[in-house]
């Protein structure tokens, strides 16, 4: 009994002393911890700045290199604060800014795409003596932000003008060999569509020859915008007939549109001159691309082609359509460089993005400009306008014999441009001419009418009406308006009620002779016949020698002189041809066609030799024409100055090698 208060007072401080000394040990165990976490986060952060340590020497050695590489490749780099003041530049940037000290301030700020924290874009800057296009990055917004440029010189001068010249070079050979392959391609395409194929088959032929045709022109268009680049887009003077160049126009696309269910149309106003002094070839071109743009984007309705004249010195070319359209915030963006008008409808339609702004390039090089108006859903019109100087001898507007004077003509049709154009053409023959679009109120204007003109697009139907109408109204002349298309289908305009028929796209002379004899006209109208007989082998009995090394090439070659009628003697290098030739005789053949690139002998060396050779010993001088892919001008006069007669580029066309065979082959060197 006497032990247990003091066991119990033991008991009790040794609980306490207990109790302490586990809050102790507890509170050491939390500073362990404590300090573990710290001296693992610490280890943590020591790695995580190792890493952003590395990851910075990293971006160090690529913005050194960046630098580096500009440095080399003679851009400019530059790097401003907000206010404008220059933190660091290239060489070349300090060199150039020291020539142009007291101007040429870019505030990047002001242009380009904001993305976050950052602004993108580019922007010239036009000095003296050069244009610099940069491309810049604005980081940070406010006073913090600063600006990263980089800039070309877009001049062709210096170094510049070395770096397009060998772009030009490398576009050539890419050409070539691009070309090359192509022409085996459409060539052997038209072979075998002349051997006879299924409906299905020649279906498929023709999606071939479209590919191959389409794969052409992206050719074509990178290479024009080369020679522009390079400054080598030579601009001609040349007496140009502006209707017949139109209608050229109208006529090679009027298949493409009429197979979409639409119409093209040209109208040139009687104000302009029959002929002017321009580029005929590049202001073809421009006015092809337009309005083969225009076919493309245009799903109903039609397009249309329009010259007038604005001012007595001002010739304006309209090509207008009732397509898409172009959304506002990008009509200035459709002249620069590999731009279309939406993304998604490139997709669709294809392009390189060129045409237009190859198209503003050489109508500026023309001396004028080039414009649009377009809204989304109602059409677009592209306006080129330029300087009009007429022709010798073409100063007075064109003047349509007034065959019509003193006759009133109506037009039923709902064309927006087919339609209209004829009505103005009917009136520079002299008559009044009225256009009206719906069936129902032509019924009533019929009586009142000394001719009508009725479109098929009405149907069948309504057109079989009208022209009863008129044969009981007292009409005198009763035409039908047909597309190749529509004539295949319509039936015969005598059974239908009408007294002829005029085809669309509707020429000015066809018209004119529609209504002075109809014989003349319905001859004129018809769809072009196939050459003559006597045109149909013009190498008939000649032997002509064709060196090509490719031998897809040479076979194509051989195949289209064998069909105009022609011996095909075959070298498969300038050398192997001159041993032909040494071995028959120049006067053995007719005509030389020689590949430009060849192994051992190229073409230029083959027909340099053979000039000398004929000049040595008194030798009548052997027709030869360059075949090759080269494309450009300065290629086309390198051959004629080395002494060949013509210059045929690869794809090898039937009819471009039949208009040289007319111009080189003599009828009495074939006869020989």
């Amino acid at each position: 009994m006497d032990g247990t208060p003091l066991a119990g007072a033991w008991s009790a401080a040794s609980f306490t002393a207990i109790g302490a000394a586990v809050l102790a040990l507890a509170a050491c165990v939390a500073m362990i911890r404590d300090v573990a976490r710290l001296r693992l986060r610490k280890q943590v952060l020591r790695t995580r700045l190792q890493e952003h340590e590395a990851k910075l020497d990293e971006t160090r050695e690529t913005v050194s290199g960046l630098k580096a590489l500009i440095e080399k490749s003679g851009d400019l780099y530059v790097k401003l604060d907000s206010n404008g003041i220059i933190l660091e530049g290239s060489a070349a940037f300090n060199a150039l800014w020291a020539r142009h000290a007291d101007g040429a301030k870019v505030y990047f700020e002001a242009f380009g795409t904001l993305k976050g924290t950052r602004r993108e874009g580019s922007v010239e800057t036009v000095l003296a003596d050069r244009t610099i296009r940069w491309t810049f990055t604005t980081i940070g917004r406010g006073e913090g932000s600063s600006v990263v440029a980089v800039g070309r010189d877009m001049t062709a001068g210096g170094d510049s003008e070395t770096a397009v010249g060998a772009k030009s070079r490398f576009l050539a050979t890419v050409s070539h060999e691009m070309r090359t392959p192509l022409n085996g391609v459409l060539g052997m395409v038209g072979l075998l569509r002349d051997t006879g194929l299924s409906p299905e088959q020649e279906n498929y032929a023709s999606a071939i020859d479209a590919s191959g045709e389409a794969l052409l022109s992206l050719i074509n268009e990178i290479l024009d915008f080369s020679k522009i680049e390079a400054g080598k887009l030579e601009i001609a003077s040349e007496t140009v007939a502006i209707e017949t160049l139109v209608e050229g126009v109208v006529e090679l696309l009027s298949p493409r549109a009429q197979d979409k269910g639409i119409e093209i149309a040209g109208f040139v106003h009687r104000a302009v001159p029959a002929k002017i002094v321009s580029d005929g070839a590049r202001l073809r071109q421009v006015v092809m691309n337009l309005a083969g743009n225009a076919v493309k984007f245009t799903e109903k309705g039609g397009v249309g082609i329009r010259v007038e004249t604005t001012t007595d010195s001002i010739l304006a070319i309209t090509v207008a359509d009732t397509g898409i359209g172009i959304p506002a915030d990008r009509l200035a963006a459709i002249f620069e460089d590999f731009e279309q008008a939406d993304t998604g409808v490139a997709g669709k339609h294809g392009g390189t993005g060129l045409g237009l702004a190859i198209s503003r390039r050489i109508v500026e090089r023309l001396g004028g400009a080039i414009s649009v108006m377009s809204r989304v859903g109602a059409g677009s019109a592209f306006r080129i306008t330029f300087p009009l100087v007429p022709a010798d001898g073409a100063d007075a507007p064109h003047k349509a014999p007034q065959v019509l004077a003193g006759r009133s003509v109506l037009i039923v049709s709902p064309s927006p441009f087919e339609a209209p154009f004829l009505a103005e053409r009917l009136e520079d023959l002299g008559a009044r001419a009225r256009l009206i679009a719906s069936v129902s109120d032509a019924q009533g204007a019929i009586r009142d009418v000394d001719d009508l003109i009725v479109d098929a697009a009405l149907g069948h139907k309504a057109c079989v009406a009208l022209a009863e109408a008129a044969g009981g109204g007292g009409v005198q002349r009763r035409l039908i308006l047909l597309s190749p298309y529509e004539r295949r289908g319509f039936g015969s305009p005598a059974e239908a009620g009408f007294d002829g028929y005029l085809v669309k796209p509707v020429r000015q002379r066809s018209l004119a002779a529609r209504f002075v004899e109809s014989s003349a006209a319905e001859v004129d109208d018809l769809p072009k016949a196939a050459p003559c007989e006597r045109d149909a082998t013009p190498l008939q009995g000649a032997r002509v020698l064709i060196a090509e090394d490719n031998p897809i090439n040479a076979l194509l070659a051989r195949r289209l002189v064998e069909k105009l009628g022609a011996i095909a003697v075959w070298a498969k290098d300038g050398v192997e041809a001159q041993q032909v030739l040494l071995g028959e005789g120049t006067q053995r053949f007719t005509l030389a066609l020689f590949d430009w690139r060849m192994p051992g002998l190229d073409g230029l060396q083959a027909v340099t030799w053979l000039r000398a050779h004929e000049a040595a010993f008194n030798l009548p001088r052997l027709p030869v024409a360059a075949l090759t892919a080269n494309a450009f001008e300065e290629d086309r006069q390198e051959c004629l100055a080395a002494g060949f007669d013509a210059f045929l580029p690869k794809p090898l066309e039937r009819e471009s090698f039949l208009t040289v065979v007319r111009a080189l082959v003599r009828p009495e060197r074939q006869a020989a």
